[in-house]
């Protein structure tokens, strides 16, 4: 997670192995948790399979991971000096990913599309206010 040199001003920059490896753990945690929900479901006729629906989630937690705090770093520094530059950020982020991923499972057939990402969209929020005050 970037933190501000405070003789800079300039966000600090996180390895690019720590992003990795942050982006490969939440494709395997959520989307092996697309897989399960999904999974109840599967037998339903003209839905797509859980495995469609666990590599969707796991591809867009994927690529979500990485942009994320660039995003919520980005949209702070832009804002105002008052407190509700903490908040929306992270409500901005996770409308537009959240968006994303709503999308993309309605374009794969995910039958249960919010026990799907409601969980991550969650976490994300929390992490993207930790973000902000971090800032």
């Amino acid at each position: 997670m970037p933190e501000i040199n405070n003789a800079a001003n300039v966000p600090a920059q996180t390895s690019r192995q720590f992003n990795l490896i942050s982006a490969a753990l939440a494709f395997a945690l959520w989307g092996g948790w697309a897989f399960y929900v999904n999974s109840r479901t599967a037998d339903e006729a003209g839905r797509s399979s859980p495995l469609t629906s666990g590599l969707t989630q796991g591809v867009g937690s994927f690529v979500i991971t990485l942009i994320m705090v660039r995003a919520v770093t980005w949209l702070y520094h832009r804002l105002p000096a008052h407190p509700s530059r903490v908040v929306l950020p992270a409500v901005a982020t996770v409308a537009v990913t959240g968006s994303c991923l709503a999308t993309a499972h309605a374009l794969v057939g995910t039958p249960s599309i919010v026990q799907t990402i409601a969980p991550a969209l969650s976490v994300a929020f929390a992490f993207n206010i930790f973000t902000a005050i971090k800032l």
